[in-house]
């Protein structure tokens, strides 16, 4: 069996009805150990009920003051959901220290497993995962508890059965370099025997995280085989147990696979760093053993896969592949990787986001498409006025009414209709005006249009030639040379 030395109670001071701190009215006792009494407290002032722990009056105030402190601020910088909250701590009338906690419904896993027996292995571990959690988050911060068991464990039970457990009692956590020496019950070493680690066995000074990692595998233990794996008649005997002697695996008494056999017994070897490496690895392994067992959530209801198994995919917790940058949004920010190789996930982008990047594309690709409509305009103004220019040229030459009237198109013996309005340029099709194109038609003569003769006969009288003959020739060939200069090719 395992021994702990006794523990000498001295009756307390306070009652139920007693009001602590001018707010604090206390209830019935929850339980009472070595350093004093749990009530049943209710806040007064905001009608809360609360939990308030109370140090026995016959013990030395000073130290004990220092470690419900230290309880209370290492609480409240361990915000987590699988770790008691504390509210306030401070002194009674008589200068006896308090710290007050919320308040807890249901039975440490101690308490659970003498009701009903071991445990099985994937109950066990279920609700043992958050409690995991809560120590990894403890060692990242620089905290080791030194002080986990089963008697630490608290399974909440909520009114619609929800259950959470809770890791609880930080009196004696070591931060950093913490140097006192604070201790679990009075007159013993740190930590609680049954649940030491061999470097704990041993007084060593400089106890770390991997200290807890076994105290937890002996949590699991003691869980699923209804007692601790070393056993002695004393104290002393149960210390060298623990320094030298090798437990029975779970598979060796048959209280569990072999895989999670291998697992507990990694985290309960002797050297520190043959254990594994952080609670946090030792968690993801404890998953993988769920999740292949069938069974996807812990005790909470939390997804295995999303707290154990996908966090350990990216340091930063980030999903990479939901963060993907639009394909024509804004360019990532220096020193910041392209993540499109990181994710195939759609990803979803407001039309508002990605306008801006989008217009400014645009625009840069249509400068030559434009660039082709004015050249076209132009080859055309200039083809177009070349025909005209041939046309004035071949009339300015002498020729007979007849000749004209064999070219031109049969209009029929009827006189032609009489014109009532004056002649206009005409235009083939609405060209949008240019500046490098205006002068070139406005410098065109009108096109001649026929008129009424005497004789009834079609005519086509030519206005007269320019003044300067050698113009048309030189105007198409500037209007060629231009059309080259315009040409993207």
């Amino acid at each position: 069996m395992s021994v702990s030395p006794p523990i000498a109670k001295a009756p307390l001071a306070y009652q139920p009805g007693d009001v602590i701190a001018g707010k604090y009215e206390l209830g019935a006792p929850l339980g009472s150990g070595g350093m004093g009494a749990v009530f049943r407290a209710r806040n007064t002032v905001i009608d809360m009920p609360v939990a308030l722990k109370l140090i026995r009056a016959d013990l030395d105030r000073d130290q004990f003051s220092g470690r419900l402190l230290q309880e209370a601020r290492a609480a409240a910088k361990l915000a987590h959901p699988a770790i008691v909250r504390v509210f306030d701590v401070g002194q009674t009338a008589v200068g006896d220290p308090f710290i007050v906690m919320e308040l807890l419904e249901g039975e440490t896993l101690s308490e659970l497993v003498e009701r009903e027996g071991r445990l099985s292995c994937e109950r066990a571990v279920q609700l043992l995962l958050p409690i995991a959690d809560a120590l990894s988050m403890a060692h990242a911060k620089g905290f080791v508890h030194r002080d986990v068991k089963p008697d630490n464990v608290f399974i909440c039970r909520s009114t619609e059965g929800q259950v959470q457990p809770k890791l609880v009692d930080f009196g004696i956590v070591k931060q950093d370099d913490y140097s006192g020496e604070p201790q679990t019950q009075a007159g013993l070493v740190v930590g609680s025997p049954d649940y030491m680690s061999p470097e704990q066995a041993r007084g060593q000074a400089n106890i770390d995280s991997r200290s807890d990692l076994w105290s937890f595998c002996v949590v699991v233990y003691e869980a699923v085989t209804g007692h601790p794996p070393f056993e002695a008649d004393n104290y002393n005997a149960l210390m060298r147990l623990i320094v030298e002697a090798e437990p029975a695996t779970l598979s060796d008494v048959g209280a569990a696979d072999d895989a999670l056999s291998a697992i507990i017994a990694r985290g309960m070897r002797k050297a520190p760093a043959e254990r594994w490496p952080s609670l946090g690895q030792l968690g993801k392994a404890l998953a993988t053993w769920l999740l292949d067992q069938g069974i996807g959530e812990d005790a909470c209801g939390a997804s295995l896969e999303a707290r154990w198994l996908s966090r350990s995919t990216d340091p930063t917790g980030a999903r990479l592949s939901s963060s993907l940058p639009p394909k024509f949004g804004p360019e990532p920010l220096s020193g910041v990787r392209d993540a499109q190789g990181f994710g195939t996930a759609p990803t979803v982008v407001s039309r508002s986001a990605a306008t801006p990047h989008s217009l400014s594309r645009t625009k840069g690709r249509s400068l030559t498409p434009r660039r082709r409509v004015w050249v076209a305009l132009t080859i055309g103004v200039v083809a177009a006025c070349s025909g005209i220019l041939a046309y004035v040229a071949l009339r300015s030459k002498p020729a007979s009414s007849e000749a004209f009237t064999a070219g031109a198109p049969n209009l029929g013996a009827s006189p032609a209709p009489a014109m009532t309005r004056e002649p206009t340029v005409p235009v083939a099709a609405p060209v949008p005006a240019a500046p490098s194109v205006a002068p070139v038609i406005a410098e065109r003569a009108p096109t001649p249009e026929p008129l009424r003769s005497s004789s009834h006969k079609p005519r086509i009288l030519v206005p007269p030639a320019p003044a300067a003959a050698p113009e048309p020739a030189s105007r198409e060939g500037a209007s060629s040379g231009a059309s080259d200069l315009l040409s993207p090719y």
